[in-house]
């Protein structure tokens, strides 16, 4: 793409926050210092903040995984020069007369994740959250300001727009709720043609076999191992989707485009390591979680592996 092309515009640009695309010198747990009242975790966090890692074309080298996903599928479907995933310091080389939509994905953009309430509540002063106030300065961009393509905003916290009656204030034109397979590239083609989208929109479940690899590299070098956890507990929207393990296969591809993408780390996302293909009653199937393991740690390449989250409980009842 040349610079008169950047001029102009690139029809979709996906984005998220400084705050929640930052690797944080690849230490996954600085990124909770975010949920920690602005003027506190800002300060403690600026030097992070504009020096997220890019390409030489201005593309993010690097972002979070959910972004990667709906990037991919968008890419299969209206092709590599018409997608483009930036940072926010890169979003005006990129967003110009002929973008149409403007895709953010969120984990916690008002601050309302149980992290950022509860630290903000137990200090009582500093500020919003760093996350939202990373989020509305994301949303209320210049270049979004000036050329007013369509927002649409997804992941796992857009709900908390929704809580907090925000979407009209932030120029938000959809908020998508759920799982993207099955339904975002239909929203993201009528946006693109101006059609009519609800302002609030919930994704139907996918077919867990056509969900589509990353085809750049994600933060922290982030691969998908199983989605859903099956447990059904009503206070957690994670535990009530259907389990369902990717395989080996899969995964190890995506390790491949991480590993390519300049990562030496792993980070394997999950509701529970220890559910992976897990037997009936959620008993651990240590074969295949030692297989899968065993099998990320000998990829050429690969020197660290951050994992997510386990139940000491399931290991024990091993």
């Amino acid at each position: 793409m040349n610079d008169e092309e950047k001029i102009d515009g690139v029809p979709i640009v996906l984005a998220a926050s400084r705050a929640e695309a930052n690797e944080y010198d690849n230490n996954p747990f600085s990124a909770f210092i975010c949920t920690f009242p602005k003027k506190l975790s800002g300060y403690a966090l600026r030097n992070y903040m504009n020096n997220l890692t890019i390409n030489e074309d201005g593309t993010a080298q690097r972002t979070i995984y959910g972004l990667r996903k709906i990037e991919s599928m968008l890419i299969d479907e209206f092709g590599e020069d018409n997608v483009v995933t930036v940072h926010y310091d890169q979003l005006d080389r990129f967003i110009g007369k002929k973008t149409k939509v403007v895709g953010i994905s969120t984990m916690d953009p008002m601050g309302l994740a149980y992290v950022s309430t509860t630290y903000n509540s137990l200090i009582g002063f500093g500020g919003e959250a760093l996350n939202a106030f990373e989020f509305e300065k994301l949303v209320t961009h210049p270049a979004i300001q000036k050329y007013k393509p369509k927002v649409i905003v997804g992941g796992q916290g857009s709900w908390q727009v929704a809580e907090a009656d925000a979407q009209e204030k932030l120029g938000i034109d959809v908020l998508f709720q759920g799982e993207g397979e099955s339904d975002l590239i239909s929203v993201f083609r009528r946006l693109m043609n101006d059609e009519q989208v609800p302002s609030y929109y919930v994704g139907k479940k996918p077919d867990r076999k056509n969900v589509a690899l990353i085809k750049k590299a994600a933060s922290y070098g982030m691969v998908e191992i199983m989605r859903g956890c099956g447990r059904g507990c009503h206070f957690c929207s994670p535990t009530m989707r259907t389990r369902y393990s990717f395989p080996i296969e899969h995964i190890m591809k995506e390790i491949e485009v991480n590993i390519k993408g300049g990562t030496n780390s792993i980070f394997t996302v999950t509701e529970d390591i220890f559910l992976y293909k897990c037997y009936k009653n959620f008993i651990p199937n240590r074969k295949e979680v030692t297989k899968l393991y065993k099998t990320i740690a000998s990829y050429p390449g690969v020197e660290h592996i951050l994992p997510q989250f386990f139940m000491i409980k399931n290991f024990l009842m091993n």
